[in-house]
C-alpha cells in the first residue's frame, strides 16, 4: 500500500454523558493494533486483517502478512524475516495497553482521524449487549472493511473492500466446541474452508479444505492436531496433508511450567529455533534462528508493566530499542526509539518519540512525533461524534 502521511487522533466529549458497556476486548485489540501498525510504518495508512481463530485471534498487519493470509495454511505468509517484522510483533504481544476504553451503549461511536484539516481514516464503533461493529474507511483510497464479535470476543464476520477487490470472512459456531471460517476472495475464485474442533476452550484439531465457488468437488488440504500436557500448556502442532504425512510441526518444550523453547520443523528439517532465557525476574531474553538470520531480544518489565524492548541482529548488527512509560493510570504515555547501543548507555536523546495523550473518558486523543532535536513532525489527533 501507498505510504501515506497520517498523523492520527481524538477529541472525545464525555460530558454528553451517554451510558456505556466495558469495551469488548477483541475491539480493543483491533483499534490497538490499527494505530500500531501505523506508529511503525511512520503513520501509513494500513488495514489490518485477523488471523481468525475461534475463542481468540491475532492481528497482523498488511505490510507483514500477505493480504490472502487468515489461516496459517494458506501459506502467503510474508517470508521476510526482518528487524521492523520482529519489531511490531513484538511490541504488540508484550505490552498490554488500550487506547480504546470507553463506548456508548446502543449507539454508534465515530473516531476521526484527522492531520491538519484533513480527515485520514475513520472508525465507527458500535456495541450492545450481543455484540460489537467496527467499520474502518480510508476516504482517499476507497478503502473500507467492517469486523464483528459476539459478546464473549470470537470473531462473527470480517469484510474488506478495495481497488482490488472484496474480502469476506464468516465464523460459524456448528456447535459450542465446533467452529468454522468461510473465507472468500474475490481475486481468487476459491471458497476456503477453515474447521476447528475445541475442548475446554483448547484448540485441538484444525481441517482446510477449499473448493471453487463453480460448485465443485470440496478438496481436502491439511489437517493439523494440537496436543497438550497436563497443566494444558500447549505441546506440539502436527500438520498432516491428505496423504497423512507430516507437512511442518512445532514442539514446545518446558522446564516445569516455563517455556524454554520451540522447535519449528519443516519438510527439510528444522526452520526455526527460539530459545528463551530468564536471568531475573524482570527481564526473559528470546534467542531466535531461521536461515542465516539470528535474533536475540530482550523484553525488561517495571512495576509489572513492559518498560523496555531491545532487538539485536547477531549477524548484519541491526539494533533497535524502544523505551516505554506510563502516566498514573499505567496508560502508555512515550515510546522512545534508539537505534544504537551507545545512545541507551549515554543517555543520549532518543531518535523517535511518539507520545499519547488521552481525553477524559480514557480514550487516544493524540499522538505526537518529536524527533531527537525535540520538534514535532507530525500530530494525529482524534475527534469523537456521536451518531
Amino acid at each position: 500500500m501507498k505510504r501515506t502521511n497520517v498523523l492520527a487522533v481524538v477529541l472525545i466529549f464525555s460530558s454528553l454523558g451517554f451510558a456505556q458497556l466495558k469495551v469488548n476486548s477483541s475491539t480493543k485489540e483491533y483499534i490497538n493494533n490499527s494505530l500500531w501498525s501505523q506508529v511503525f510504518n511512520d503513520f501509513e495508512v494500513n488495514m489490518v486483517f485477523p488471523v481468525v481463530t475461534p475463542w481468540l485471534f491475532g492481528f497482523g498487519s498488511v505490510n507483514y502478512i500477505d493480504n490472502d493470509v487468515f489461516t496459517k495454511n494458506l501459506i502467503k505468509e510474508n517470508n521476510q524475516f526482518s528487524t521492523k517484522n520482529m519489531v511490531f510483533r513484538e511490541v504488540v504481544n508484550s505490552l498490554k495497553v488500550s487506547f480504546l476504553n470507553y463506548l456508548p451503549i446502543d449507539s454508534i461511536m465515530r473516531i476521526k482521524a484527522m492531520y491538519k484539516n484533513r480527515v485520514l481514516y475513520t472508525f465507527d464503533i458500535s456495541q450492545n449487549d450481543t455484540s460489537t461493529v467496527t467499520d474502518f474507511n480510508v476516504p482517499s483510497k476507497s478503502v473500507s472493511e467492517s469486523i464483528s464479535f459476539d459478546k464473549n470476543g470470537n470473531l462473527r464476520y470480517y469484510t474488506k473492500s478495495n481497488f482490488n477487490g472484496n474480502t469476506s470472512i464468516e465464523n460459524t459456531f456448528l456447535k459450542p466446541d465446533v467452529a468454522v471460517c468461510t473465507i472468500k476472495n474475490s481475486e481468487s475464485s476459491e471458497i476456503i474452508y477453515d474447521k476447528r474442533y475445541y475442548n475446554e476452550k483448547k484448540l485441538k484439531r484444525k481441517i482446510l479444505t477449499k473448493k471453487l465457488e463453480d460448485g465443485s468437488k470440496e478438496v481436502f488440504v491439511s489437517d493439523e492436531n494440537f496436543n497438550y500436557l497436563d497443566n494444558m500448556k500447549l505441546r506440539s502442532s502436527i500438520n498432516y496433508n491428505k496423504k497423512g504425512n507430516v507437512i511442518d510441526s512445532v514442539v514446545y518444550l518446558y522446564d516445569n511450567d516455563t517455556l524454554k523453547m520451540v522447535l519449528k520443523l519443516g519438510k527439510n528439517g528444522l526452520s526455526q529455533k527460539i530459545v528463551y532465557t530468564y536471568p531475573n525476574v524482570f527481564n526473559v531474553i528470546k534467542k531466535i534462528e531461521q536461515n542465516d538470520q539470528k535474533y536475540e531480544i530482550c523484553v525488561t518489565t517495571k512495576n509489572q508493566k513492559t518498560s523496555r524492548i531491545t532487538f539485536n541482529e547477531i549477524v548484519y548488527g541491526d539494533f533497535k530499542a524502544f523505551d516505554f512509560e506510563y502516566n498514573k493510570n499505567n496508560q502508555l504515555i512515550t515510546v522512545s526509539n534508539f537505534n544504537t547501543l551507545t545512545d541507551i548507555e549515554q543517555q543520549n536523546a532518543p531518535k523517535k518519540q511518539f507520545m499519547f495523550y488521552y481525553n477524559e473518558s480514557n480514550n487516544i486523543k493524540s499522538i505526537k512525533v518529536v524527533d531527537s532535536n525535540g520538534i514535532i513532525g507530525k500530530e494525529i489527533n482524534f475527534e469523537y461524534e456521536f451518531l
